[in-house]
């Protein structure tokens, strides 16, 4: 490969990928520092968020997709003690969004898109948080994009996820916040915080969909809190479709 430097900035945004190229637009206005930007994050280890999407949306069955992540999780981090993660109860954390998206959706009203808002800040002890809800009539349904997130939002009530902060409770601990250059986000405890939140949840809460009764189509995103977002599935009166891009 050539030196970073004499890239191109479309050859660096090939490099970086999408969702890596879309936070930098937002962050860095002047071009040099855009470009620096990706030149710095070439240079460090990446979050393997790709591998991530496509755990999710590549399997039938919830636990497997889990199984993956894990998977992704132990190559792209080694020396981060993952065997130590509570196991999560995948059935019940499935059964029980489905209950809350159910009655979100009758609240809401006639929405097209729903924005699901990954919240890792505000579990409180297991009696907060960590997803919140949003909806709007503004969406196409039938098309793969996002854009209609940043319209005005008619809001639901909030969910927690119980194994999302169960493991949160582990991955929290000091052992997992050293300093670590060879993991992407700079420790296990970073590293975990991002990956873990965006997989789980995306399992649960697609899982959920496909239980989910419905009239019309909907297209759900979720994803961090003015933060990374992605196009969770697309779910009709007849089928439930994992997009995860």
């Amino acid at each position: 490969m050539p030196n970073d430097n004499s890239l191109s900035v479309e050859q660096l945004e090939d490099l970086c990928g999408k969702h890596i190229v879309e936070l930098f637009r937002k962050i860095h206005r002047e071009p040099q520092a855009y470009r620096d930007a990706m030149l710095r994050s070439l240079n460090r280890p990446q979050l393997p968020i790709e591998d991530t999407l496509a755990a999710i949306r590549g399997h039938e069955l919830a636990d497997d997709a889990w199984s993956e992540t894990l998977n992704i999780c132990r190559r792209s981090a080694a020396a981060a003690p993952w065997h130590k993660l509570p196991q999560p109860n995948i059935k019940a954390d499935v059964v029980a969004a489905h209950d809350w998206l159910r009655a979100q959706l009758e609240g809401l009203g006639p929405v097209t898109g729903i924005y699901l808002g990954l919240d890792t800040l505000n579990m409180e002890a297991g009696h907060g948080k960590n997803v919140e809800i949003g909806g709007t009539t503004q969406c196409d349904p039938l098309k793969d994009s996002s854009e209609w997130v940043w319209t005005e939002l008619r809001y639901g009530d909030d969910h927690l996820i119980r194994g999302l902060f169960d493991m949160h409770q582990e991955f929290s601990c000091e052992q997992w916040r050293t300093r670590d250059e060879t993991i992407a986000q700079g420790s296990a405890f970073s590293f975990a915080d991002y990956i873990l939140f965006l997989a789980y949840s995306g399992i649960v809460l697609g899982h959920a969909f496909k239980r989910l009764p419905i009239s019309r189509t909907v297209l759900p995103v979720w994803g961090f809190h003015d933060g990374d977002l992605f196009l969770l599935g697309r779910k009709s009166p007849d089928s439930f479709t994992f997009l995860c891009k």
